[in-house]
């Protein structure tokens, strides 16, 4: 057989197994719709180690490596989880339509929260130097106004003080809050730590060693928000589409 026929044969090969992805996504949207319906948490720990033992186990029967059978397992569980819960974040949406404007909304971290805000039926603009002026996007936050229900900063953290002293000469009526990365933390203006607003709060506290968000998921299970209020410090926990805000005893 020759190289063409070969390829020709790997081709049919790498179509049924992205047919067998698709086939197994939709199952899991099936198990995600009963998940909502019995209550269940989208996320199932004892589940996820058997699928990847039986990957191993299979995987080592047939003479192939187990760690790549563990890797893409891994990543379809991963998948399966993602739209889980994009699926019950959207079920679950409470926005009504209520405003929502995500400075750095072109960014990894600022588009994960626009997609998030959307995703819960929020009128959702974007400001950020990487967009043009369009529908709902915005060159220059300043031209988009404060009047907002949520404004959220998402811009590097080198400049995100200075956005923020910006808006709390402004006085939005909304809530504003900012996120960054621990990882670049200790570039803050350090003289910037939190604001109070009238008929608002921003909510900020990122100071060195201080963590505003993990990092960029797909999914929210198990991923924390900090958050300062001006009286003391308190975290938000953003779990399966659900936020739950524990205050400072």
């Amino acid at each position: 057989m020759d190289l063409d026929n070969l390829r020709e044969e790997l081709t049919g090969v790498d179509r049924q197994l992205v047919e067998l992805i698709a086939r197994r996504q939709e199952i899991v949207a099936r198990i995600g719709r009963d998940k909502q319906v019995t209550g269940r948490a989208t996320r199932d720990f004892e589940r996820e180690k058997e699928v990847l033992n039986l990957a191993r186990e299979h995987a080592l029967s047939l003479s192939v490596d187990p760690k790549l059978a563990e890797s893409v397992l891994r990543h379809l569980i991963q998948s399966s989880l993602a739209s889980q819960e994009r699926d019950r974040v959207a079920a679950e949406g409470k926005g009504d339509g209520r405003s929502v404007l995500v400075i750095g909304g072109a960014g990894k971290m600022g588009g994960w929260f626009a997609d998030f805000f959307r995703s819960q039926g929020f009128a959702t603009s974007i400001a950020d130097a990487a967009v043009e002026d369009g529908d709902a996007t915005w060159h220059n936050w300043k031209d988009a106004g404060v009047d907002f229900d949520i404004i959220v900063v998402a811009t590097p953290l080198a400049i995100s003080g200075v956005v923020l002293a910006e808006l709390s000469a402004l006085r939005p009526r909304g809530l504003v809050f900012d996120i960054g990365s621990p990882n670049t933390a200790e570039k803050r203006t350090p003289r910037i730590a939190r604001y109070r607003l009238q008929g608002g709060v921003i909510a900020s506290d990122v100071r060195p060693g201080h963590r505003a968000f993990v990092r960029p998921s797909p999914y929210l299970c198990r991923r924390r928000l900090r958050r300062g209020d001006g009286n003391g410090e308190g975290v938000v926990c953003g779990h399966y589409g659900r936020a739950a805000r524990h205050e400072p005893g």
